[in-house]
């Protein structure tokens, strides 16, 4: 009875052991991620408001929301590359739109599709500093 008391100590010591380590040594995204999903959440309420035009203009409008809380949910989870891919993809959709005239591009009138270019910029420039102080390297997105 007392071998299998001292088996059963030791077993739980060394499970205990191994899960202190194992959270040591879990690596965490950058604590900045807050800021970078500030303006995730700027971005997304600048598209919700801003002037589309055409017959898929709603359409358009939930893609590039989507995109933005896709790109949101990866950063979340610490897929900061995921997250830059996801925003690039915004960016990409909003010059298409841009390109087209189907977007704002009066300053009068309210948000432009520039701005959301803009605001896209600065969110994936604050992820990719994420990303360097990380040490990790995304592929480079075009």
């Amino acid at each position: 009875m007392r071998i299998q008391t001292n088996v059963l100590v030791r077993s739980m010591a060394f499970a205990l052991l191994a899960f202190a380590l194992s959270t040591a040594f879990v690596v965490r995204p950058a604590n900045a991620s807050p800021e970078c999903q500030a303006l995730i959440a700027e971005l997304r309420t600048a598209t919700e408001g801003v002037v589309l035009t055409g017959r898929n203009a709603e359409k358009n409008r939930a893609g590039l929301l989507a995109k933005l809380d896709n790109a949101s949910v990866e950063l979340g989870r610490g897929k900061l590359c995921d997250a830059i891919g996801k925003l690039t993809d915004f960016r990409d959709k909003v010059n298409q739109l841009i390109a087209s005239g189907s977007i704002n591009s009066d300053p009068t009138v309210g948000v432009t599709g520039q701005d959301l270019v803009d605001g896209a910029n600065e969110a994936i420039a604050c992820i990719e500093a994420q990303v360097a102080l990380s040490g990790t390297t995304c592929p480079v997105i075009e």
